[in-house]
């Protein structure tokens, strides 16, 4: 079935199809489910982008298993460096769209967002 399929996905594909489902609106339990799973038991096999884009899809449809949300914070935290704008805007909605407070992630986004305030749009300022 397709929980089978999604649990199969890289983490790369699954953080492309989160993305789209999330702007589509489509809140697939199987799917949902998946990621929520990958995150709490391998984050890290995200690449840091799609951790970024999965963790945007998780916001935008509202999934809040804090476990998840834990790992997600954890491993964006640890890749901080060379997270870009868009990511950083991405995840900070991510977390209020759910209304998680992460400090420690939020933080770090703040302190990164600051040392790239030149390269933000106005609409990742809004989202941040």
């Amino acid at each position: 079935g397709s929980a089978e399929r999604f649990a199969r996905l890289d983490s790369h594909w699954l953080g492309i199809l989160l993305y789209a489902y999330g702007r589509l609106s489509i809140r697939q339990n199987d799917l949902l489910r998946a990621a929520a799973d990958r995150l709490r038991r391998a984050p890290q096999a995200f690449p840091r982008i799609a951790l970024a884009q999965a963790a945007w899809a998780l916001g935008r449809l509202g999934v809040r298993d804090v476990e998840a949300w834990e790992a997600l914070g954890r491993t964006f935290r640890s890749r901080l460096e060379y997270a870009g704008t868009l990511e950083l805007a991405n995840v900070a909605h991510a977390y209020g769209k759910v209304g998680l407070r992460d400090e420690a992630t939020l933080d770090a986004i703040g302190d990164k967002a600051m040392d790239l305030e030149s390269g933000f749009t106005c609409q990742q300022v809004a989202n941040l």
